[in-house]
């Protein structure tokens, strides 16, 4: 894996933004705001597909 990991031994993320479930996929903008919230596996749809008009929507994704 490419990007960045984080291990939540202390559950602080899993609270913070109330994970029960996995996978889970959070588009937060820059103002910390959560845009879109995915949970679970679609065998029908990529998560790509699932998250593309949400950060279509983010202008500061555009530049």
């Amino acid at each position: 894996m490419d990007w960045l990991q984080y291990r939540d031994s202390d559950h602080q993320l899993i609270d913070a933004f109330n994970v029960d479930s996995y996978p889970t996929y959070l588009v937060i903008d820059g103002e910390g705001i959560i845009r879109q919230r995915i949970t679970g596996l679609d065998p029908q749809a990529s998560v790509v597909h699932r998250l593309r008009a949400t950060l279509q929507s983010m202008p500061q994704l555009s530049k």
